[in-house]
């Protein structure tokens, strides 16, 4: 993770438009690991210790997490509201 938080502090340097993605876990049809591991996330979610821990990073679809990134290359506006 390091070298990605490296990476994206260079990229920031460069003179471009910029939009940084981090979604939680992103989970599809065609990957079956996803699934189940979205699926355990919801019950470590739901136990009240654990839960507020989970609560700012929740598993999104992978179509949610792509909508978001093509609204954000399309529209400069769309990528200062963008909570992916």
């Amino acid at each position: 993770m390091n070298n990605k938080r490296k990476a994206e502090a260079y990229l920031a340097t460069l003179s471009f438009a910029l939009v940084i993605v981090r979604p939680s876990l992103i989970y599809g049809p065609d990957r079956p690991k996803s699934l189940r591991e979205k699926q355990m996330f919801d019950r470590v979610a739901r136990l009240p210790l654990l839960g507020r821990r989970f609560a700012s990073s929740q598993p999104l679809p992978v179509d949610t997490v792509a909508r978001a990134i093509v609204r954000a290359a399309r529209d400069k506006s769309a990528a200062r509201g963008l909570a992916c």
